[in-house]
């Protein structure tokens, strides 16, 4: 999810141009050069760089402020400066990460990804993740092992990013990298449940995330999580045990700050009574274990995306 760029109003014209030609000169350095410059250089000098930017509330579609009040709704407690400064470099690591996970050697990938947990299983399977640290190493690990795998993506609409066509861009170059990775095409989410099932068939895998907001309730079911009842789609689960594939559950987090990654899995076999459970609990866990990584914090209503209600209290706490 991303805020939405304003649009320009009549009678301010020449205010709204100008507004435009910042968001734009944002987008410019934090979208395009940024990522780059630090894609290009060593992970100690990367890590400097996104040390320092993460300082700075221009590079991000959110400041701070608005960062830690999300985590204190959310969760009833607020987080310390070093937790939403880590939140926003590893949001910007995930930018850069994203081409350094398509260009690294086998080599530097080698050295980057560790895998902790399960063994990656055969295609076909399902496999689910979450908005959370760098995460297109993942498709690289996967391709390294000859794994065809097809992001699950919603639709790219420019009318979506109105004006401000270089962050339509970045969104839809994130997906050429997936499809890249994926070795496969990027599968939109709109009518796609029959394409789905056909890659299945033919022996591909499929890569989408739990923590999205929309779809018919239908198609959801209520969890909690840091205090909080949010709703999480069952489609992908759903997937899984009706073409009688896995499930690979997986996240990626750092090992080293800056530096090295691993990515940590679970593998839900076929024929399991709930996959649904099993891999919220994989993620629940996660989470609860370290929720900085989690881009959702940074969108614009975190409570809202998820259906959540207010935070547990005791009763007769005050709101």
């Amino acid at each position: 999810m991303r805020a939405r760029a304003s649009t320009l109003s009549s009678g301010h014209a020449d205010g709204g141009l100008l507004q435009r030609l910042r968001q734009n000169s944002r987008d410019l350095v934090a979208l395009v050069l940024a990522p780059v410059a630090a894609a290009a250089l060593s992970d100690r000098l990367a890590h400097r760089l996104l040390n320092r930017l993460a300082r700075d509330d221009w590079y991000f579609e959110r400041p701070g402020e608005a960062v830690a009040a999300a985590y204190a709704a959310w969760t009833g407690s607020t987080p310390e400066a070093s937790w939403v400064h880590r939140h926003r470099r590893l949001e910007l690591r995930d930018r850069s990460d994203a081409l350094r996970a398509w260009t690294s050697s086998t080599g530097g990938y080698t050295r980057m990804v560790h895998l902790a947990g399960d063994a990656i299983p055969p295609a076909p399977f399902v496999g689910i993740t979450l908005h959370y640290g760098a995460g297109l190493w993942s498709l690289r690990a996967l391709r390294e092992r000859g794994i065809r795998a097809s992001f699950l993506s919603i639709p790219m609409r420019r009318q979506d990013y109105p004006g401000r066509p270089l962050m339509y861009w970045f969104e839809c170059a994130r997906n050429f990298i997936a499809a890249r990775l994926g070795n496969a095409s990027v599968t939109y989410s709109a009518d796609s449940y029959a394409q789905l099932k056909a890659l299945l068939a033919a022996g591909h895998s499929i890569i989408g995330m739990l923590d999205v907001p929309g779809v018919s309730p239908k198609y959801r079911r209520t969890v909690d999580l840091l205090g909080r009842v949010i709703s999480l789609p069952t489609g992908l689960t759903a997937l899984a045990r009706e073409q009688n594939v896995p499930i690979l559950a997986f996240y990626v987090r750092e090992r080293v700050p800056g530096g090295g990654l691993e990515l940590v899995t679970r593998v839900i076999e076929s024929g399991a009574t709930d996959p649904f459970d099993q891999t919220w609990a994989f993620f629940r866990n996660a989470l609860e274990r370290d929720s900085a990584p989690w881009h959702a914090w940074s969108w614009p209503s975190p409570s809202r995306a998820f259906d959540a209600r207010p935070p547990n209290r005791r009763p007769g706490t005050p709101p």
